[in-house]
């Protein structure tokens, strides 16, 4: 295994991406990548890779299916920092490096608008809830009104400052009509599943 020397908080992102990305598909190491218009299925894997790859030579794996310990930390200031070290990474993955996948691009999702300041504010407690707990009144109450955490994604790449506390909690729902807004966000139809509504 080619040596790439992590910081304490980047292995952490990568657990919690990782557990994400097998488990839940959701959670605030993704909220993260789509904020900062990072492809989530692809952005990190080249560390990830690598993390993978040293966390198995340490004898450590079963962590793989263990919720990561919250809260949630972000080891890159900007979008930028993270794809320089994407970069470094992808450099040790020779049978990656053609591969368009795995760098920088605008492959998500063709976002328009502006959001509303209670949108913001109720996103921001959504992810608040997600970096301190994984759950909460603000990602339930989304639940209850039928948004799945992947409807989100629009309104989280329109977000500016993620990581802003909201003004004040509770924060109100700030939709009267989701389906909506959503088409006119994302410009996609609204899928809503009669599954969504099942009591967890």
């Amino acid at each position: 295994m080619t040596e790439f020397e992590f910081t304490q908080s980047e292995r952490h992102f990568l657990s919690h991406w990782t557990y994400e990305a097998s488990i839940t598909f959701w959670g605030p190491a993704t909220i993260w990548c789509w904020n900062h218009r990072v492809t989530p299925a692809y952005g990190p894997y080249p560390m990830a890779e690598l993390f993978w790859g040293q966390e198995r030579e340490a004898g450590r794996e079963s962590w793989l299916f263990e919720r990561p310990p919250v809260p949630f930390e972000v080891p890159w200031t900007t979008a930028e920092d993270f794809w320089q070290r994407a970069t470094d990474a992808l450099a040790l993955i020779p049978r990656l490096q053609d591969d368009e996948r795995f760098k920088a691009s605008s492959r998500l999702m063709n976002t328009k608008g502006n959001l509303t300041r209670d949108e913001q504010e109720y996103l921001r407690a959504y992810n608040r809830e997600m970096v301190e707990t994984g759950s909460g009144y603000h990602i339930t109450l989304a639940h209850e009104h039928g948004v799945l955490s992947h409807h989100l994604i629009p309104f989280f790449i329109l977000l500016d400052d993620l990581y802003r506390p909201p003004c004040a909690i509770p924060v109100v729902y700030p939709w009267i009509d989701f389906p909506g807004r959503y088409g006119e966000l994302s410009g996609r139809r609204y899928d809503f599943p009669e599954y969504a509504l099942i009591p967890r």
